[in-house]
């Protein structure tokens, strides 16, 4: 995954990207309550809960995304600055292998 703005000038580019591992959540129950954090970020999302969108929004699927490395690039402190993060799973060992 990549966050980052438009940039027309190399030396303004500043984004972070994300490396781990998505699934879908097929539980029924999880994957309501994936859509309630949802509607607790976007309280808007509730006025939905009724009518032709809600059909549309009971359709969707929910996805559980476990990053595992997190990259900042900002080359506003020089071309091609980058620093790394290296997230560990729950038994303390590294999600990823470089």
């Amino acid at each position: 995954m990549t966050i980052a703005a438009q940039q027309q000038d190399y030396a303004n580019i500043r984004g972070l990207q994300i490396e781990g591992s998505g699934r879908r959540i097929t539980d029924a129950t999880h994957a309501s309550a994936g859509f309630d954090l949802l509607v607790a970020r976007f309280p808007f999302l509730d006025q939905f809960a009724v009518g032709k969108l809600a059909r549309h929004l009971g359709a969707a699927a929910v996805y559980l995304f476990d990053p595992s490395r997190l990259t900042l690039i900002d080359n506003s402190r020089g071309f091609g600055f980058k620093q790394t993060l290296e997230l560990l799973n729950r038994s303390g060992q590294t999600m990823t292998q470089v």
